[in-house]
């Protein structure tokens, strides 16, 4: 675990994401198993979310460490998202990174946005991997108490994915949907 400093180091990572894992919200599954294979490698907890709304709520709901994000996504588009993440003192603290195609948009936007870090599509499995780790290592959630929503967590299930090799043997996180 952290070092006598309290300082969080490399190999204290898959440590400490098995209890504030990573959230991957893309609506392309395909772009959520690639991204949680590549983090898998270095031993690191992975989840992920189809669109904003359910990542928002898995937020409330799962002490997470790190939030990446495509920007273009149905419902709620990623700048809507990191906005409502900033604005939550609940989840105000978390890494947020974006992962995105649109590389003009993020870098006139992304970091003003309130985003930590901005890759762009495509991206290098080496390059991902050590922006991800910097951001866990340089980021202070670690010393947040975890807290989360009993009620949204209650409401948290796991999604098998397919693509078009067959069944995929990870989890993607989604939540039912409440009737108002």
């Amino acid at each position: 675990m952290p070092n006598n400093s309290g300082t969080p180091q490399s190999s204290d990572l898959p440590a400490l994401t098995a209890d504030y894992p990573i959230l991957l919200s893309d609506d392309d599954p395909n772009i959520i198993i690639m991204v949680k294979m590549m983090l898998e490698q270095l031993g690191l907890s992975v989840m992920g979310a189809l669109d904003s709304r359910d990542a928002l709520l898995i937020c409330q709901a799962v002490p997470v460490s790190l939030v990446i994000s495509d920007i273009m996504k149905p419902v709620m588009n990623g700048f809507d998202f990191l906005e409502r993440l900033r604005n939550d003192p609940a989840t105000n603290h978390l890494a947020f990174m974006f992962l995105s195609a649109n590389c003009q948009e993020v870098q006139r936007h992304g970091i003003q946005a309130g985003a930590d870090a901005y890759m762009c599509k495509p991206f290098s499995r080496p390059n991902l991997q050590s922006m991800v780790q910097d951001l866990l290592l340089n980021r202070a959630v670690w010393q947040v108490p975890a807290t989360f929503n009993p009620d949204i967590a209650a409401s948290v299930t796991d999604t098998r994915l397919t693509n078009a090799a067959g069944p995929w043997n990870g989890t993607v996180w989604t939540t039912r949907r409440m009737r108002s």
